[in-house]
C-alpha cells in the first residue's frame, strides 16, 4: 500500500523531497509526495512529484460571480447603497 504526503504546493513538495534525499538518500517506494499547483518545479524534481493542477481561471471566475451576486443581494436589502 502506498502512502501520500500532501504538501500545500509543489515548491514545498520539492523542498521536502530535497530534505529527505539529503538526510536519507532516497524516498521509500511506499511513499509519494503530492503538491498542489502544477508548477514547473514538479517536473524538475530529483524524483517525480505528483501534482494536482488547479484551474485558477475558473476558480477566479466563480469567485467573482459569487462576489457580484452577494453585492447585488446587499443592494436589494439596503436601497440606499448604490
Amino acid at each position: 500500500m502506498r502512502k501520500g504526503i500532501f504538501m500545500a504546493n509543489d515548491t514545498h513538495a520539492n523542498i521536502l523531497l530535497n530534505l529527505l534525499m539529503r538526510e536519507y538518500g532516497c524516498l521509500p517506494d511506499e511513499y509519494r509526495i503530492v503538491g498542489f499547483d502544477d508548477s514547473p518545479i514538479a517536473s524538475e524534481a530529483i524524483v517525480p512529484i505528483t501534482t494536482i493542477g488547479q484551474q485558477i481561471d475558473k476558480i477566479a471566475y466563480e469567485a467573482m460571480n459569487l462576489l457580484v451576486s452577494q453585492m447585488n443581494e446587499r443592494k436589494k436589502n439596503c436601497p440606499g447603497i448604490s
